[in-house]
């Protein structure tokens, strides 16, 4: 469309021709070549006679930046923008993954949310924008493993890591998937990758435990399985017992974990302590330990707890919220 537009003239040429530009900049950006995005956008910018094209390309060209790690350059854009499409500020030491407080419909950094007034919810905050035609093969992949095609589905997880080099998502679907074909070492794998992008997403610094021991031969599949069933988290608390009874033969925290919230759900709070405290015992890696140690406390308020599930190396979503609580909890 742009090689046709240079051998036009009038009006409607410029005033499209931005658009057309936009457009290719969105394209080349998300089918993984950003670096060959800006252009388009920076033309585009400059020919924009509208506030709301010239916003539109001064948000790509912050994200641009942004995921090329050119920080000065993305908030030189950012400063442009109007406050209330201001993102937060990129800089060089901005984490790879972070926890931000979502308090109704405003959001928060950690440190600086006030009390709450709503309802609260802790976010993942990555320092870059997932690219969607990563998204697009990752979605596709998702499908395919829910319907048990998991050579498929990790045809389509490889594809999407090819598109965007820096999205943990569809890495730590491979792993999953990896796990679920017995392929552990590729899992534990793939799950370094994982924490390489984004330390400590969602649970995969407990999955990787999972898929070394698995390895070494310590857990058996079954339970793995009894584990991942345990995680859906569709299932009314009297079967997640049920699940969790059957599979505490095995040294599996996360079932003693589940156990211990599906206790606390029906009244059984002393119960439910003694199942968290028995997780603990068999803890094997700091991301279910801060999440065992943050369950504990709401039923014990031993102080101790709270500090263990601010562990860094554990899950950052469980220490969020231990933050969040010693800020906030009255004293």
């Amino acid at each position: 469309m742009l090689e046709t537009a240079s051998r036009l003239r009038g009006p409607g040429v410029d005033q499209l021709l931005p658009y057309t530009l936009e457009f290719l900049g969105e394209a080349r950006f998300h089918s993984g070549q950003v670096e060959r995005a800006r252009e388009p956008f920076e033309r585009a910018l400059a020919l924009s006679s509208d506030e709301q094209g010239r916003l539109a390309c001064l948000n790509s060209l912050y994200e641009v930046n942004r995921y090329l790690g050119e920080f000065a350059r993305a908030d030189h854009y950012a400063a442009q923008l109007p406050k209330e499409m201001r993102h937060f500020a990129a800089a060089e030491d901005e984490p790879l993954l972070r926890v931000v407080v979502q308090i109704g419909d405003r959001r928060h950094e950690l440190d600086e949310a006030p009390p709450p007034t709503g309802r609260v919810q802790f976010l993942f905050q990555r320092n870059r924008l997932t690219l969607r035609g990563a998204d697009a093969r990752t979605n596709a992949g998702e499908k395919l493993a829910s319907a048990g095609h998991y050579p498929e589905a990790l045809a389509c997880f490889t594809e999407a890591a090819a598109i965007d080099a820096f999205d943990p998502r569809c890495r730590y679907l491979s792993a999953l998937t990896l796990l679920h074909l017995r392929r552990h070492p590729e899992a534990a794998k793939q799950y370094r990758d994982v924490e390489r992008l984004a330390p400590g997403w969602y649970h995969s610094r407990h999955d990787a435990w999972l898929a070394d021991q698995l390895t070494c031969g310590n857990l058996p599949q079954e339970a793995l399985l009894a584990h991942l069933q345990l995680e859906d988290g569709n299932h009314p608390a009297d079967e997640i017992l049920r699940l969790a009874d059957a599979s505490v033969r095995w040294p599996l925290p996360s079932a003693h974990l589940y156990r211990g919230r599906a206790l606390s759900q029906t009244g059984r709070k002393d119960e439910a302590a003694a199942a968290f405290r028995r997780g603990l015992e068999l803890a094997g890696d700091a991301d279910i330990r801060a999440r065992l140690s943050l369950e504990l406390w709401l039923l014990t308020k031993e102080p101790a707890l709270l500090e263990a599930a601010q562990d860094p190396a554990g899950n950052p979503v469980a220490a969020a919220q231990a933050r969040f609580i010693s800020r906030h909890q009255p004293t």
